[in-house]
């Protein structure tokens, strides 16, 4: 049966360890923690992700930020997170790719990605005026 199993949960233990922590499990939404870079304009910070999916692998999940945060792939008020894999999906993909990409989309803000206007902006034309408002507007 599609969705969100015991071993999903044991492969993020076992395979993010350092940049991920396992929070919850439903048999269609998995909710996790994850900690970007302190090299990212967030400095370490952690933030809730929910990744639902009903059929997950056959079809991509949505992936949503629960945590407040300043960033271009990111709606502001829904944290719909833009995400190549979900959107090139093929149900070859794991819950680990996914987490992988989450990671590294939070942890190096792209403006090409853009699900935030503002954001988007901003890091396209003053790096540093966005990193500033990143780390003080984000929770």
């Amino acid at each position: 049966m599609p969705g969100f199993e015991v071993k999903h949960e044991r492969d993020i233990k076992k395979t993010l360890k350092d940049q991920v922590t396992f929070v919850s499990r439903t048999p269609s939404e998995l909710t996790v923690k994850v900690k970007t870079t302190e090299q990212s304009p967030y400095k370490g910070r952690e933030f809730t992700v929910k990744i639902k999916g009903d059929s997950f692998p056959l079809t991509a999940p949505t992936v949503r930020i629960a945590s407040t945060i300043f960033h271009p792939a990111i709606e502001p008020e829904t944290g719909k997170t833009c995400l190549i894999i979900t959107t090139n999906w093929n149900a070859k993909n794991t819950i680990i790719d996914v987490l992988r990409e989450v990671y590294q989309v939070l942890s190096n803000p792209d403006p090409a990605m853009s699900n935030n206007t503002e954001a988007q902006t901003l890091i396209s034309t003053d790096r540093e005026a966005f990193n500033k408002r990143a780390f003080e507007t984000t929770d």
